[in-house]
C-alpha cells in the first residue's frame, strides 16, 4: 500500500460514515481525500499545468487519466494561478509610524492559488506518481477533431493503486471545450457515468458543476461548486447533495510567502473539520519551499521542496497524526515521504519516491513522438513482499 493510502485512511476512519464514496484520486487536502468527489477510473484530458482537484486541454494525456481538471487553463477569463497582477498597490517601501513598522505589499505579489495548491510543490512530487501508477498494460487512444472536441478511449488490463477497481476495464471520454465553458462526459465498464460541466460567470467568479451516476445509490451524487478569485486571493464553496459542505479560502501575505483555511460540515453526523496551511519561500534564492498544514483530527504535516536546478527537485513531507493502534487506545503516529522529479528533457520525466511504509516507486514518462509517448513505472513494498510493473502507450491522432 501506498505512504498515500495510509494518510488516506486516517481521515477516512473519522469521515467514514459520510455518504461520500471513496475518491479515485488524492488531492493535496488528506481531509478532503476522504469526502472529495468521487471520481471513477476514467481517462480525462491532458493538463496544461500539474494541482485537490482539477485541466483540460485540447489533447488527452498519457497519465493523467483520472484526475480532476483543473479550471484555469480551460477557463481564459480567469487569470492565471500565479499571474502577475496589475493592481493599484503602493510600491515596496518601509512605513514607520513611530509604533510599528513594516514593508507595504509589492505591486506584483502573486495569487497563491486553490487551497490546496499550497501543498502544490511537494505533493507535485511526492504523490503524483502514486496517482498516476498502475500494474500491467495500459493503452489510450485519443483522437482531437478540432481545437474544441475530442475523444478518449482507454483499456487497462492490470490492477491500479485502487483495490476496488477491476483488473480490466474500458473507458471512454469526450469533452467539448470553448470560450470559458467547459463540457465533459466519462462512461466506464461498470456502468458509471460522471459529467461535468464548468462556466465563467465573470472574470472573477467561476460555477462548477459534476455528477455521478451509479447501479450503487452511494455512489449517485451531485456537487455545486463556485469559485471566487481576487488580486491576492482565492475563495471555493462546494455543496453536495449528501450533505457535505466545504469552504475555503487562501490569501497572498506578501511576494513569497501565503496562507489559508479550510472548513468541511458533514452534515449526516454534525462535525465540523477545520485545518489551516502555510506556504513560504525560504533559503538562498528562495529555491526552498516549507510547507505547513495543522487540523483538528487532529493532525500537522510538513512538508519541504528544493529546487536544485531547472530540471531536477526533491521533496520530502512528514506528518503525525493522532490515531487509535491496535488495542483502540489514542497514540501518535508518524510518516514520512522523500522523493524526486528529474527532467532530462522536456519530453522525459523520471520520477521516484521512498515511503516510512517500506514502498518504493518509480516512474519514467517519455514522449517518443508526437503521436506516441510511453510510460514505465514499477514498485516494490519490502513490508508485503510485493512487486508490480506496468507499461502504458498512447496514440495520439490531431488533424
Amino acid at each position: 500500500m501506498s505512504d498515500r493510502s495510509e494518510k488516506t485512511s486516517i481521515f477516512g476512519r473519522l469521515l467514514k460514515r459520510s455518504t461520500e464514496p471513496t475518491p479515485a484520486q488524492s488531492s493535496t487536502s488528506p481531509i478532503i481525500d476522504s469526502v472529495r468527489t468521487p471520481s471513477p477510473q476514467i481517462p480525462s484530458v491532458e493538463r496544461v499545468q500539474e494541482s485537490d482537484e482539477d485541466t483540460f486541454d485540447d489533447s488527452f494525456s498519457p497519465r493523467n487519466l483520472d484526475e480532476e481538471p483543473e479550471e484555469e487553463p480551460l477557463t481564459s477569463n480567469i487569470l492565471e494561478e500565479n499571474e502577475v497582477l496589475d493592481t493599484p498597490r503602493l510600491d515596496s517601501k518601509k512605513v514607520d509610524d513611530g509604533r510599528f513598522s513594516w514593508v507595504l505589499y509589492p505591486k506584483d505579489i502573486k495569487n497563491p492559488g486553490k487551497y490546496e495548491d499550497l501543498q502544490k510543490d511537494y505533493t507535485d512530487v511526492l504523490l503524483h506518481i502514486h496517482n498516476e501508477f498502475f500494474d500491467g498494460i495500459q493503452l489510450i487512444v485519443n483522437r482531437s477533431f478540432n481545437k474544441h472536441f475530442n475523444v478518449g478511449h482507454q483499456i487497462h488490463l492490470g490492477q491500479t493503486m485502487d483495490p476496488e477497481e477491476p483488473p480490466a476495464s474500458y473507458n471512454f471520454q469526450t469533452t467539448y471545450l470553448k470560450s470559458g465553458s467547459l463540457l465533459t462526459g466519462r462512461i466506464n465498464t461498470e456502468g458509471t457515468l460522471l459529467a461535468r460541466w464548468h462556466q465563467d460567470i465573470t472574470k472573477w467568479l467561476q460555477l462548477r458543476v459534476s455528477s455521478q451516476l451509479s447501479a450503487l445509490e452511494s455512489q449517485s451524487m451531485l456537487d455545486i461548486e463556485f469559485n471566487l478569485k481576487g488580486a491576492d486571493w482565492y475563495a471555493q464553496f462546494k455543496q453536495q447533495e449528501k450533505g457535505l459542505s466545504r469552504f475555503t479560502y487562501s490569501q497572498a501575505l506578501s511576494r513569497r510567502w501565503a496562507a489559508g483555511v479550510e472548513g468541511v460540515y458533514l452534515q449526516p453526523r454534525d462535525e465540523t473539520v477545520m485545518s489551516a496551511t502555510i506556504k513560504g519561500e525560504i533559503g538562498p534564492d528562495y529555491k526552498g519551499i516549507f510547507t505547513a498544514r495543522i487540523a483538528n483530527v487532529p493532525t500537522l504535516e510538513l512538508g519541504y521542496t528544493h529546487n536544485l536546478s531547472s530540471y531536477f527537485k526533491i521533496a520530502t513531507s512528514l506528518m503525525f497524526a493522532v490515531a487509535a493502534d491496535e488495542d483502540g487506545q489514542p497514540g501518535l503516529m508518524g510518516m514520512y515521504n522523500v522523493g524526486y522529479q528529474y527532467r532530462l528533457a522536456p519530453i522525459t520525466t523520471v520520477r521516484g519516491t521512498i515511503s516510512s511504509s517500506k514502498v518504493v516507486t518509480l516512474m519514467l514518462e517519455e514522449q517518443i513522438s508526437d503521436s506516441l509517448a510511453a510510460i514505465f513505472c514499477g514498485q516494490i513494498n519490502y513490508s508485503q513482499n510485493q512487486y508490480k510493473f506496468g507499461l502504458g502507450l498512447q496514440l495520439m491522432f490531431n488533424p
